[in-house]
């Protein structure tokens, strides 16, 4: 039940929820994405393998990735430490696609820059 401050009854307020939703779909899009290039040597298939980008996958993808969802967790629990890595997991993922990497991750800092007084 909403109050007269935008909070919820468990104390949270609106936008680190949002924040804490977005950082989890941010982090799973970004898991699904490098799935695929992850599992692409054991197809069989030899040019697959050919002048695969490790670490250039695991920067861009599986770091954020991964942040996002620890971040999802902490925001949720109200953690500052949450909402410092759910602003540099948004810079470390700006390299992905537009629209999940640079819309997402400038939503999750402004929603957290907003709110930051309410982390704990």
């Amino acid at each position: 039940m909403a109050t007269t401050t935008g909070q919820v009854g468990s104390g949270r307020t609106t936008a680190i929820n949002i924040a804490s939703t977005l950082c989890w779909v941010l982090g799973i899009l970004r898991l699904l994405i490098a799935t695929p290039i992850f599992l692409a040597p054991f197809t069989g298939d030899p040019s697959s393998t050919e002048g695969a980008p490790w670490l250039t996958l695991l920067a861009i993808f599986v770091l954020p990735g991964v942040g996002h969802i620890v971040a999802g967790v902490l925001l949720r629990r109200r953690k500052r430490a949450g909402g410092v890595l759910a602003i540099a997991s948004s810079i470390l993922g700006v390299f992905t696609p537009p629209v999940v990497g640079l819309l997402g991750g400038a939503a999750i800092i402004i929603l957290v820059a907003i709110k930051w007084r309410e982390l704990h």
